[in-house]
């Protein structure tokens, strides 16, 4: 029996993803100059593709996509465009000038992710892999930010909210499994779509120091 509340909320949250990532690009494909390093194109490129990613998850729940190992591998392989440019801004913001370094986490990273979900043969394993790979880009995000809030740097984007917002999606992340088993995964929905609209408004509300 499908569950009308909650794809109608996991559509909502895809389609607030998708919007918000699409204003974030806006000014960037307006701009005459268009750096691929600026925070605002990068955070855009993270929304839509984990908008898009989660695209598959509503198709799954209403039946319109069947949950096949192979279904599976496509929706992560989409979710790894918004994990690539978490991995890109946290390269150039601690590797500015090391080109080299930059790259190896930039081709090291998705080369391991495509690799881990090939091998797998299971969707729990598949699944159980990502959540690692997913969680070793979270928590250097989360850190950098904060970080980067703390020295009073990056104008152009409030580090602290980044922070806070991925902060709030990693808690929902992991805690989505104890509301599966009560049922109330549309709480955890919530609580996702609360941690995007903090981290869109990052970019929105520029930090304290920049107002000096």
């Amino acid at each position: 029996m499908l569950d009308i509340i909650l794809i109608s909320i996991e559509s909502v949250k895809v389609v607030i993803q998708l919007s918000l990532g699409g204003l974030l690009l806006i000014p960037w494909l307006k701009a005459k100059r268009k750096f691929y390093s600026d925070l605002p194109f990068l955070l855009g490129v993270v929304l839509l593709g984990v908008g898009l990613g989660e695209l598959f998850d509503v198709l799954m729940d209403a039946n319109i996509l069947a949950e096949t190992v192979e279904i599976y591998r496509v929706r992560l392989s989409v979710l790894l465009v918004g994990l690539e440019a978490i991995i890109f801004a946290i390269s150039i913001i601690w590797f500015r000038k090391r080109l080299d370094l930059r790259n190896v986490f930039r081709i090291g990273y998705p080369a391991i992710y495509l690799a881990g979900i090939f091998w797998f043969s299971t969707i729990e394993s598949i699944l159980q892999f990502v959540s690692i790979m997913i969680i070793s880009a979270i928590i250097p995000l989360i850190l950098t930010f904060a970080i980067a809030w703390k020295l009073k740097r990056l104008p152009s984007v409030h580090g602290l909210l980044v922070a806070v917002g991925t902060t709030i999606i990693a808690i929902g992340q992991v805690i989505e499994p104890i509301f599966r088993v009560y049922n109330a995964l549309a709480l955890a929905e919530f609580i996702d779509i609360l941690g995007w609209v903090i981290v869109f408004a990052s970019v929105r509300i520029k930090p304290g120091y920049t107002k000096k």
